[in-house]
């Protein structure tokens, strides 16, 4: 990772930490077929899911695989927090952890986002990224 993109994370506006919660409940949502007809929805910019690479999806789901482990470990000091400082402290840590996941697995955030939306609201992407991280626990 280069020197750019470790520091990057330090302007980056986007509350990714969040995003993983916000994804989960989508896609419990999309299970249940309590979110709105893709039709309803604004179209995705730049991308659809059609022109999502299995490169860009590889990419996706290592990164989204580490920031899952990242939010789990979070969700658990936050638990445990003694107060809430120290819970912003930990939030803030876990915020930078999961921008240089992101970077590291030569996604952005914007990228990564973006693939998260794709991915959430395509039955087909969600199954590709599924056994992708199948593959990936199988030893």
């Amino acid at each position: 990772m280069t020197k750019r993109n470790r520091n990057r994370h330090r302007t980056e506006s986007i509350p990714l930490f969040a995003l993983g919660l916000v994804m989960a409940c989508a896609t419990a949502l999309a299970d249940e077929g309590a979110l709105l007809p893709r039709d309803a929805l604004p179209p995705t910019e730049p991308f659809e899911a059609e022109l999502v690479s299995q490169e860009h999806l590889n990419r996706y789901v290592h990164a989204l695989v580490e920031v899952e482990a990242i939010q789990a470990e979070a969700i658990a000091e936050i638990d445990a927090a003694a107060d809430g400082a120290a819970a912003q402290d930990i939030r803030e840590r876990a915020e930078a952890r999961i921008l240089d996941a992101i970077y590291d697995n030569d996604l952005t955030s914007t990228k990564y986002n973006q693939l998260a939306g794709v991915v959430a609201l395509d039955p087909e992407l969600q199954a590709r990224v599924e056994a992708k991280r199948a593959a990936l626990e199988t030893p």
